[in-house]
């Protein structure tokens, strides 16, 4: 039978369930069923060690629970995967229980968990057919029905059919957004990204979205850039300069943006600014969100014990940047968007 939930990415057809696979109705296109996750990708993970060891922590999580999974396995990400101050954005989503949401990039499920609870239906994707996994497990074992993942994304399209979703949510993945076997993140696969994101959420949906900041204050002052390999600065470098002084080294470049050109993404790709907002201390880690008008970053900067950057030297310097300017030095970048009418005729070209 016809299954309502998910349609086939390339041809945008409904799929139909027979046995462990998901099909169209014409057979032509079959996607394979593993632990009850279905697998729209086209080509396999990229890192077959990684993926060996996400798919022991699955056997473990069915066996002795999620948390323990972990433990066992990476009990460096326990603390990472089960830090609910993570998923504080959630309250910035104007979401509602009758809505269907989509997470973009669920890893192990530390926000589905959150977000579950807040909506009607909640369905991930995720590129790691472990992770998604994983993530279904840790659902299921906190009791949350309405959850349904799925492994796919390598080719940045999405399993659904066109205005399948009230709110979309994306934390911290869209600058590694890369089609499978690039080395690295492109323009041309972010907006291919927003594309479909705009294609799969109803007229007014809602789209969470979060990143770093190319000039974040710490990359100013030379910190190291997980997204350029580690170098100092890294992507507040004029492109060619951290891409000469990152080659050779091992890793995947991310790409980042800055404010105005990530809020014109937004924008060309058919989406209305509903706010902007700075997570402090830290995106990745945060303990307030503080809207980027400078009226109420002067208010937050009056509360006691408010942090202004990850690190002392960001502690010390963002004090004294102008309120009307932290937006453009914040560590990253948090936007609440609307889908809009249409997308922009003309595509900006990105600094």
């Amino acid at each position: 039978m016809t299954d309502a939930r998910y349609h086939c990415p390339r041809t945008g057809r409904p799929l139909v369930r027979g046995g462990d696979a998901f099909e169209t109705q014409d057979g032509t296109m079959s996607y394979p069923v593993t632990r009850g996750i279905p697998d729209f990708r086209l080509t396999p993970p990229p890192d077959p060690a990684d993926e060996q060891e996400i798919q022991q922590m699955v056997e473990l999580a069915e066996r002795d629970g999620w948390r323990s999974a972990v433990g066992q396995i990476r009990p460096e990400m326990l603390g990472y995967v089960d830090d609910a101050t993570r998923a504080m954005f959630l309250d910035l989503v104007p979401l509602t229980k009758d809505m269907r949401a989509l997470e973009i990039g669920c890893g192990l499920g530390q926000i589905l968990v959150a977000l579950a609870p807040r909506v009607r239906e909640l369905h991930a994707v995720e590129l790691s057919p472990g992770q998604a996994q994983f993530a279904a497990e840790r659902c299921r074992q906190e009791g949350f029905d309405n959850v349904h993942v799925a492994a796919g994304g390598d080719d940045l399209l999405l399993p659904f059919a066109d205005q399948t979703f009230d709110a979309v949510v994306m934390n911290h993945v869209f600058e590694w957004i890369r089609i499978a076997d690039d080395v690295n993140a492109n323009l041309a696969a972010q907006r291919l990204v927003l594309a479909e994101i705009r294609r799969v959420l109803a007229p007014g949906g809602v789209l969470y979205i979060s990143t770093k900041n190319r000039y974040g204050l710490r990359l100013l002052l030379g910190g190291r850039d997980e997204n350029v390999r580690d170098i100092r600065f890294g992507s507040a470098l004029p492109r060619r300069v951290a891409n000469q002084l990152a080659a050779g080294k091992p890793g995947i470049l991310g790409l980042l943006h800055s404010y105005p050109t990530f809020e014109r993404l937004l924008r060309e790709a058919g989406f209305e600014t509903l706010g902007s907002y700075w997570g402090a201390p830290d995106g990745r880690y945060p303990q307030r969100y503080v809207a980027t008008d400078p009226a109420a970053i002067r208010a937050a900067r009056k509360s006691r014990g408010f942090k202004q950057g990850p690190t002392r030297s960001t502690r010390l310097i963002m004090p004294f940047v102008p309120a009307r300017l932290v937006k453009y030095v914040t560590p990253g970048l948090t936007f609440v968007a609307r889908s809009t009418a249409k997308a922009s005729a003309q595509p900006i070209a990105a600094e």
